[in-house]
């Protein structure tokens, strides 16, 4: 299913210019492979998609056409080479902390780069598992992600987060995000009592009782329930061979010091 016919689903690319997009529920549900449909939807409709992808299923079920293998000692490449490629950055390879750092350098060279030379391209970051570097998006860890979630509309820039759980994300990005999708709730007492304050307890049940493809679409302060396809790509991602420069163990450390400085305004 390279190619959806997605007219009746709940989907727009009005919508997704809109907001940011939060794709949630536990595991083995679709939140994922309906990502990859939203992805597969919004790039034939002229958006450019940036995924950050710690789980390695992208490369594999998605139909962006490449995706970089991101590894320790390979930080120093030129990261403008990947500012208009429709792109997955696998980073499943990395140390959670490396994982941040190396998101919040790309996301800062993205803003640099949009700011700069206005693109009448709209773009679209993904971010797989977000719930590892959006627990707390107002944290100087995450400062590159939360200026993008907050005023990324300004330089055409959209976030879509897949995550399992809506608590561990912070309720900020939440607020940001008033298109969402609910797949299968997780069985969890705090998930659970979140899950109720924000939608109520009629539909607490409903969203405990999803099967795999099911979810609750929320948008502008309505829900329904909905039925998505599960995405089948017709083509495979390539691997994307770049220009960079190797960097043995301590000065990758160090690099990744220099960006964590350069960041936080140290």
């Amino acid at each position: 299913m390279g190619k959806m016919e997605i007219q009746s689903l709940p989907l727009s690319v009005k919508d997704c210019m809109k907001s940011n997009i939060l794709v949630s529920g536990t595991n083995g549900q679709g939140k994922s492979l309906w990502s990859m449909a939203i992805c597969d939807y919004l790039m034939r409709n002229n958006f450019q998609i940036m995924v950050f992808d710690n789980s390695g299923v992208w490369k594999k079920k998605s139909s962006i056409p490449f995706y970089y293998q991101v590894k320790n000692g390979y930080f120093g490449f030129k990261i403008d080479e990947f500012l208009d490629m429709n792109l997955i950055f696998d980073i499943s390879l990395l140390l959670p902390d490396y994982q941040k750092s190396f998101i919040e350098m790309v996301l800062n060279e993205v803003w640099l780069d949009r700011a700069e030379n206005p693109n009448p391209k709209w773009l679209l970051i993904v971010c797989e598992e977000s719930q590892l570097y959006l627990r707390n998006i107002r944290s100087l860890i995450s400062q590159q992600f939360w200026r993008i979630a907050s005023a990324g509309r300004n330089l055409g820039i959209r976030v879509l987060a897949i995550t399992p759980s809506i608590v561990s994300v912070d309720s900020e990005f939440r607020r940001l995000s008033q298109q969402r999708y609910q797949f299968k709730l997780p069985n969890e007492l705090n998930t659970i009592k979140r899950f109720n304050s924000l939608y109520g307890k009629q539909w607490v049940e409903k969203a405990l009782n999803l099967k795999v493809g099911e979810c609750l679409y929320y948008l502008n302060e309505r829900i329904r329930k909905v039925k998505v396809p599960l995405f089948r790509s017709s083509i495979k991602p390539q691997n994307y061979q770049v220009s960079w420069y190797s960097f043995e163990r301590e000065e990758e450390i160090s690099l990744l010091q220099r960006i964590k400085k350069r960041i936080l305004g140290e």
